[in-house]
């Protein structure tokens, strides 16, 4: 995946009917999801947190022969973000399972993931040129407001290549009708993607649904459409902050889009790389 610009190369792909809306699960079931998604993510902090004990134990943050100097540093760097991020994440299902609230009309993790493997697969396939032998990308509901994306810039594992997140919050919007705005970020220029996201959800987030993937699939399967309020059609690069994505080597991503006359090229920055000058965010009007 290139990351000099915004990864691309995008083939059009024809609508499917929309299925029939399911019906509304009660809050115990949601509830009882919830509990299963936090219950299955604590072996995996576990396992991330055995590891860095073994890691501390050994010699695995020092430097070796002929690496170049802080290479162990940033081996321990890189651990620590990992299980930050997941511990945060665990943390922000526990806050939501304990605060009392209802909890959002959203499908679960295998249910968003079965729904988006055909397209995940043609943008990794098709579009990128990944071996996609034997890949099965998984879509997990996370608010960006829960994400720490500093921390996600660091972390890295190329085992979970083509893993993904979804904002629960914009699941299922009638984005025909939903107003574009284009937040002006150019003083931002320059500056760490990860910084720049980080800015648009901690400023943008409460007054505006932030989208991600769902909103990206959406744009590439309706070359047709044209989202009222900002023009994103005129050659820019437009990323969905919504969503993350691990490419073929494990770094997380934002997905993007830039209009090439007929269709939507689909691209992908690094969250360490820098904001450019014809970047653009996507925000849709509550």
């Amino acid at each position: 995946m290139t990351h000099e610009s915004p990864r691309a190369e995008m083939k059009r792909q024809t609508p499917k009917p929309k299925a029939e809306a399911k019906s509304e699960k009660s809050q115990a079931e949601l509830r009882v999801a919830l509990e299963h998604r936090l219950s299955t993510l604590k072996p995996t902090v576990d396992t991330a947190l055995a590891e860095y004990s073994q890691a501390l134990a050994g010699n695995t943050f020092e430097d070796k022969e002929s690496e170049p100097e802080g290479s162990g540093e940033k081996r321990q760097t890189d651990m620590q973000n990992k299980i930050r991020v997941l511990v945060e994440r665990a943390e922000g299902m526990r806050r939501q399972l304990d605060s009392g609230e209802d909890i959002p009309q959203t499908p679960d993790d295998e249910e968003l993931s079965q729904a988006n493997e055909a397209f995940m697969l043609g943008t990794f396939k098709d579009s990128w040129g990944w071996d996609t032998t034997n890949l099965k990308p998984e879509g997990h509901v996370v608010t960006p407001q829960m994400q720490n994306y500093e921390a996600l810039s660091q972390d890295v594992d190329a085992t979970k290549r083509g893993e993904y997140t979804l904002n629960p919050e914009t699941q299922g919007l009638d984005f025909e009708t939903l107003r574009a705005f284009v937040p002006d970020l150019s003083a931002l220029n320059g500056k760490p993607v990860h910084e720049v996201i980080q800015h648009v959800v901690d400023t943008y987030g409460n007054n505006y649904h932030i989208p991600g993937i769902e909103y990206w699939k959406w744009l590439i399967e309706n070359p047709g459409k044209n989202p009222p309020g900002s023009n994103i059609k005129d050659g820019n690069y437009y990323f969905f902050p919504g969503s993350v994505l691990r490419d073929e080597v494990g770094n997380w991503n934002v997905p993007c889009a830039d209009w090439r006359g007929t269709e939507w090229r689909r691209g992908a920055s690094w969250l360490t790389n820098d904001w450019n000058s014809f970047y653009r965010v996507v925000l849709l009007e509550k």
